[in-house]
């Protein structure tokens, strides 16, 4: 018997790593497979309309021709996106997806190639723009028409999205390897926005070249520490009363790569994050942490913030939840407790029920409301870092830090400072203890 097959081969390219995927399917009598309509679907994402990887790849290729052509590229992320995932399912997920699309459409311009790179995130390649001005002022509005409130189904969501920007402009990036350098830099952009607070548009420039470079050493320095069998070798961050100065607690975190000194705990997280590897990490400083502890007989209570990954992870729960009595802490943001369902409330409740104290970080930053805190169960508020910064000089911050101090208070709760002092493990007396 004689049929009409039509193979396809799609290239798939990754951080300049081309692979392919293949598929084979049957035509109808008469069909061909030449259609127009067969073009655009090799070139179109079938979730959103939008193009898909093949078509990014083939202009991007075009504009590496075009001598005259200085374009622009745009990452687009949403922020948190594994948390409608995670409460709502992945029906709901897609029902996001769908408008988010819509919306990228209207922020952007005629000419603009709107792409859905995978998952949650999309890549707008501008093929002509004259600075990196006109770049960032398409980023921004991109931010501000994805963060309108979006209806899925009954429910409104808050919805924001992170963006890295890059232009091929001087001192720009050059547009080589069919175009694998340029998503690379708005890679490296869009995780600065991401480190700035997120939603937000960030520039793409030398300093960022610096810090991209940096955050690849990192990530291949955390990759090694989980490879190896031993200790993470915590440092830890001191959180002081906002009241008296009094110590609260040891934030514990395993700085990575070359430069430790500087690196704060969120660096950290988002590091193992962007590796996938947040679970795994989580659970290695967690166990190091526990380890400390029970060395130091229990003197002090050592925090661990894991990534809004584990904190949704029903075996890290597990595993905090069965440590609750050690004199271990657990951080989760204001945001993340915020968005919460119900479950992840009652999981608090339990911990802190079992001996374990609960710290809800951000305290006092522009996201922060009290409305969210009374619905959280907490032992210590920590302050937004900037916040704590501009109390020591500005009276509207010093009031604020008094007015939360003043309302944890109420429920026997304090505020700390989370402060610049850190000191590695096995500096002495006042460390919590080694783990090797």
């Amino acid at each position: 018997e004689r049929r009409n097959l039509r193979a396809r081969v799609v290239p798939v390219e990754t951080c300049g790593e081309v692979g392919g995927v293949a598929s084979c399917e049957e035509l109808a009598d008469g069909d061909t497979g030449t259609s127009a309509e067969l073009t655009a679907e090799l070139r179109t994402d079938p979730l959103t309309g939008l193009a898909n990887r093949r078509m990014l790849w083939e202009s991007l290729a075009r504009l590496a021709e075009d001598e005259i052509a200085l374009p622009a590229a745009c990452f687009v992320d949403l922020d948190d996106f594994k948390q409608v995932n995670d409460r709502h399912g992945h029906e709901s997920g897609d029902s996001v997806l769908r408008p988010v699309a819509d919306r990228l459409r209207t922020a952007c311009r005629d000419g603009d190639l709107i792409c859905r790179f995978g998952g949650d995130e999309f890549v707008v390649l501008l093929p002509h723009v004259a600075s990196d001005e006109i770049a960032l002022t398409v980023a921004r509005r991109i931010v501000s028409t994805i963060a309108r409130p979006m209806s899925v189904g009954d429910e409104v969501l808050e919805m924001s999205v992170s963006v890295g920007v890059v232009w091929t402009g001087p001192p720009g990036v050059e547009l080589s390897g069919a175009g694998g350098e340029l998503l690379r830099a708005a890679d490296v952009a869009l995780y600065k926005a991401k480190r700035l607070g997120k939603n937000r548009a960030a520039l793409f420039d030398e300093a960022t070249r610096g810090e991209g470079l940096a955050r690849r050493e990192a990530i291949a320095a955390l990759r090694g520490l989980l490879a190896d069998s031993g200790p993470t070798g915590l440092w830890f961050r001191h959180v002081a009363s906002v009241e008296d100065g009094s110590p609260l607690l040891l934030e514990a975190f395993a700085p990575v790569g070359p430069d430790v000194t500087t690196q704060e705990p969120d660096w950290v997280t988002s590091l193992a994050a962007e590796a996938g590897v947040a679970l795994e990490w989580d659970r290695r400083v967690l166990a190091d942490a526990v380890a400390a502890l029970r060395d130091a007989g229990g003197a002090r209570r050592v925090l661990v913030s894991p990534s809004a990954a584990s904190v949704l992870d029903d075996g890290y729960r597990a595993g905090i939840a069965a440590l609750a009595d050690v004199g271990v802490a657990v951080a989760v943001t204001e945001a993340l407790a915020a968005a919460g369902d119900e479950r992840t409330l009652e999981w608090l409740r339990h911990l802190r029920s079992a001996g374990a104290w609960v710290v809800v970080r951000g305290a006092g930053g522009p996201d922060s409301t009290f409305a969210t805190l009374r619905a959280v169960p907490f032992d210590v508020l920590e302050l937004d870092a900037a916040l704590a910064e501009a109390a020591t000089s500005d009276p509207t911050a010093a009031a604020t830090v008094a007015g939360l101090a003043s309302f944890a208070a109420r429920f026997g709760a304090r505020v700390g400072d989370p402060g610049v002092t850190k000191e590695r493990q096995d500096t002495g007396e006042d460390g919590p203890g080694r783990t090797g």
